[in-house]
Order: structure tokens, then sequence, then C-alpha cells
């Protein structure tokens, strides 16, 4: 896994963040795709129109390897879930993609 993939995804977040406008998934969204596997698809559907995440997200290798570091900077997240379901999923998204950083980089 490159550090260029999980910062894409940082880029994308940030662009969401800048929009100002509704969120385009919900927290229990963002719980849903955790428990199916499914983060990274539910982060191309809704915040990367441009298709910025084609680079890495064609290779199946390349995309498990992002979608497990997601899952598994996510854990202590969902452990404690009660303490953040009121919080911005675009936030608690990016606070994951950062942890996944520190944990692979």
């Amino acid at each position: 896994m490159r550090i260029s993939m999980l910062t894409s995804i940082g880029f994308c977040l940030n662009a969401a963040l800048d929009k100002n406008e509704a969120y385009p998934f919900t927290i229990n969204d963002f719980y849903h795709a955790w428990d199916k596997g499914k983060i990274v698809d539910l982060l191309q559907r809704t915040i990367d129109p441009r298709k910025v995440f084609s680079s890495w997200t064609e290779n199946i290798h390349e995309k498990a390897e992002v979608e497990h570091a997601l899952a598994e900077a996510s854990e202590g997240m969902i452990r404690s879930r009660h303490e953040i379901m009121d919080r911005n999923p675009l936030c608690l998204l990016n606070d994951i993609v950062l942890e996944a950083i520190q944990l692979n980089f």
C-alpha cells in the first residue's frame, strides 16, 4: 500500500467538508459499510466524483489493502460508538484516515 492511497481519501474528504453542504453519507452508512467491508465503496460513491481513487481501486489487491487499513484504524472508534454518534461523518472518516496513516507509515 502506498501512502498516496490514503492521502487521496483525505483530500477528497477535505473537499467534501469545504463544500459545507449536507453530509454525503451518515454515521450509520459508515457503520454499515464497515460491517460489510465496503468502506472504500462508500467513499467512492459519495466523495469521489472525479474518480481520484480509480488509480488504485481498479487493482483488487490495492483496494483490499486500503479497506483493511481503514477497518483496522476504525476498530477503536467502533468500540466507542456511543461517544461519536453525533459527530460529522466526514470528520470521523478523516480521523480514521489519519489513524490508518499512523498505523501503516
